[in-house]
């Protein structure tokens, strides 16, 4: 397994036919949301395993273009705060 830091995820999954933003990746990664891939610690670093990574990235694909479920959470808390 390789290990990826935040900022080489979205160029990764980006490699694999996922295309996601930092800002994105970012956001489902957030304490308060928390559904981002998993992820491990190295000391103070987060790291991303590119074998769960692209599971997790699988495991949101949704046919039909209907947005994922953790996704729609989002839109919901956004559109609330409004």
């Amino acid at each position: 397994m390789k290990f990826l830091r935040m900022r080489e995820v979205p160029p990764f999954l980006r490699e694999h036919g996922f295309k996601i933003a930092q800002g994105t990746l970012e956001k489902l990664t957030a304490p308060s949301v928390g559904r981002g891939p998993p992820h491990f610690w190295w000391g103070s670093i987060k790291l991303y395993g590119d074998e769960t990574t692209l599971e997790w990235a699988r495991e949101n694909l949704n046919p039909g273009g209907a947005k994922p479920q953790q996704f729609r959470a989002l839109s919901r808390k956004e559109e609330a705060s409004t």
